[in-house]
């Protein structure tokens, strides 16, 4: 019983982190900064100095298509350490260019904006918690005047834990739920 307990307490917390809800990292443990993947689709390379990203954006480890799903078999997405400490994050923008374009970007929450990231809201709550919100850019970037894109932005606690996929449409993450079926399991008669 403890350990189904357990499991159904552990897939609430991932279910929970992956659909929104906030949660402040665990930072009693001891250790290193976490490593992040670094990278950025391959759009933003090619419209680098063009768009005027070059003075938004650090640059990343690399520019490439594999930055979608970095843990895809022959993908060869480099990482990053990240020196402070601070959360991984990726970055989906709805790239105004065509229908369903998505520009992604990964790293640190610490080296993705040239003037940092906002450390005031719930931008500057992307370094210690984990959760996926929508934002304006302009609202996260400390500085500068970025355009106005529309983004969804996901923070984790985790070495590369930067890899999964940003959802725009949440799951319900409620945990009175979670316990619910876990009650109705116990308490129904085993067939």
């Amino acid at each position: 019983l403890l350990p189904l307990l357990l499991l159904l307490i552990k897939a609430t917390h991932e279910i929970r982190v992956q659909s929104g809800g906030v949660y402040k990292r665990d930072d009693s443990s001891p250790g290193s900064s976490f490593q992040c993947f670094s990278c950025m689709s391959r759009y933003y390379g090619a419209t680098w100095q063009f768009v005027g990203y070059n003075r938004i954006y650090v640059e990343p480890i690399s520019f490439t298509d594999d930055c979608q799903d970095p843990t895809a078999r022959g993908s060869n997405v480099k990482s990053t350490v990240c020196p402070d400490k601070a959360n991984c994050v990726t970055l989906v923008e709805d790239i105004r260019l065509g229908v369903g374009a998505k520009g992604y970007i990964r790293g640190c929450w610490s080296n993705i904006f040239i003037y940092g990231f906002n450390r005031t809201g719930y931008p500057g709550a992307l370094s210690s918690h984990q959760f996926c919100r929508p934002f304006n850019l302009s609202s996260l970037v400390a500085g500068g005047r970025p355009l106005d894109a529309q983004m969804q932005v996901c923070s984790c606690a985790g070495n590369m834990c930067n890899a999964g996929t940003v959802n725009s449409s949440p799951l319900p993450s409620s945990p009175v739920i979670y316990l619910l079926i876990l009650l109705i399991l116990l308490v129904t008669p085993q067939l």
